[in-house]
């Protein structure tokens, strides 16, 4: 028998006396394979807009615009940097619904895609960082 199994089983079945010990090490077993299996077998965070029940709800009388955002983490490089940042990705109704040129800064124009590509906006702690 293998040393770890050794020591795994031996913190797994505690003597008889330590009959609690068991009860908590099961709980706890169960728990940590129940979120591994939700990890693997759920297909994804997202939804799809859509699903009916989104559009009833975007259909409301008391509800003027709507907006779909998709948000993850990435793994941003530029030349020889890299940084953990936190990507969102909007839909085009995304400038009608927050005031987004009174937020950012410089001279530039607030652009989401033309015919050749899309585009990313960078705070500016996050450009200090990458020192552009």
């Amino acid at each position: 028998m293998n040393f770890p199994f050794f020591i795994a089983r031996r913190y797994l079945y505690a003597k008889k006396s330590h009959n609690v010990i068991n009860v908590i090490s099961a709980i706890s077993a169960a728990g940590i394979a129940l979120a591994s299996f939700a990890l693997i077998c759920t297909e994804g965070k997202f939804f799809d807009s859509d699903d009916e029940r989104i559009v009833s709800v975007c259909g409301l009388p008391f509800i003027s615009l709507s907006s779909f955002t998709l948000e993850e983490q990435a793994l941003l490089q530029y030349k020889s940097r890299q940084q953990i940042v936190q990507i969102k990705g909007v839909d085009d109704s995304f400038y009608e619904l927050t005031n987004i040129e009174g937020i950012l800064q410089g001279n530039g124009i607030y652009m989401l895609s033309d015919e050749v590509c899309d585009y990313g906006i960078m705070g500016v702690s996050l450009m200090r960082k990458m020192d552009t």
